[in-house]
């Protein structure tokens, strides 16, 4: 799909999927490019002089390839999400800047470009040049960004809160417990594609204070540069609380399940060295010699059942008196 962005009086103008053959229209400040075919791209590629990077090449992850500043022409790649909460997909969002035109490169459902694709509709919301375009996309992006962080450590809490909060059930079953981990596995994952995002749009923002003599046209312009790098840096840091806090809940639910198996294997120790002088006297009558004059008690067995059972809560006694149960 093929979206082409001109200024217009009211807002900016938007045209979907136009006559390539035809050229394209008037003078566009943005073209956005969803999973385009090959064709669409050479033919763009063709009317905008400029060299668009295949899909292999979109897919690298050296900084070199990346982020790239020839002749006025910057190349930026970073790693986006979709706009989907429970998808959780990452993929790459190419920004090519000219000195007239912004040539975006995208999957569908790529996070806030829809978004702002609506506001540059409306009347008085239209940026004034490719740059403020390309700050506007990357300032909902951040933005975006984090409300998930938010939203995640608003779900790594409530899980917290489970485990250790007043009410906490002390006895939870195995079934709960799973739930609980895959849970925070799955907070966890999400996580580390938020922090995926960020790292990349760090190493992008960093690469736009370096050029921003060239990229940067005005004083709001170079307001918007030092903005996203200060908010970028914050959400890193946030990210990587978050980060810490995921590890200590599992640690810490895995050390829980440790006391729980433990009080349990105690119990049952403890049942078994109750009944353990029981167990020793009834071995003992139990035994099939010939001579047993024991055998012969009129009131051996009501005897020895009482013996066994004055064990049992002599060693009840012995335990709680030592406290150990």
């Amino acid at each position: 799909m093929l979206t082409v962005f001109l200024p217009g009086p009211d807002g900016m103008e938007r045209i979907d999927d136009p006559d390539l053959e035809k050229g394209l229209p008037g003078t566009p400040m943005w073209i956005d490019l969803i999973a385009p075919d090959d064709a669409t791209v050479t033919e763009v590629e063709r009317q905008l002089s400029i060299d668009v990077p295949d899909s292999e090449e979109l897919g690298r992850i050296e900084t070199s390839s990346r982020l790239i500043a020839a002749n006025n022409t910057f190349l930026m790649t970073y790693t986006g999400l979709s706009r989907e909460l429970a998808a959780r997909t990452q993929t790459p969002v190419t920004c090519i800047l000219t000195e007239t035109t912004l040539l975006t490169i995208r999957q569908p459902g790529a996070l806030a470009y829809d978004v702002i694709a609506k506001q540059f509709n409306r009347a008085g919301d239209r940026p004034h040049s490719p740059q403020g375009i390309l700050f506007a996309l990357l300032g909902a992006t951040i933005d975006r960004l984090a409300d998930r962080l938010a939203h995640l450590g608003n779900q790594i809490d409530t899980v917290m809160n489970e485990v250790f909060g007043s009410g906490a059930n002390s006895r939870r079953s195995s079934r709960r417990v799973q739930v609980l981990i895959k849970s925070l596995g799955w907070h966890g994952s999400h996580l580390l594609k938020v922090q995926d995002s960020l790292v990349s749009l760090q190493r992008l923002a960093l690469f736009l204070r370096q050029h921003a003599d060239t990229i940067a046209k005005d004083t709001y312009d170079n307001t918007a540069i030092a903005t996203m790098v200060e908010d970028l840096r914050s959400l890193s840091e946030f990210a990587e609380a978050l980060d810490g806090k995921v590890e200590f809940l599992l640690d810490a639910m895995l050390g829980l399940i440790d006391l729980d198996q433990n009080q349990i294997m105690k119990i049952i120790s403890m049942l078994a060295a109750m009944f353990l002088p029981a167990t020793l006297i009834s071995s003992i009558f139990g035994m099939n010699f010939r001579y047993m004059p024991e055998l012969a008690w009129h009131h051996g067995f009501l005897l020895s059942l009482g013996v066994m059972g004055l064990s049992a809560v002599v060693m009840a006694f012995l335990f709680r008196w030592r406290r150990w149960m």
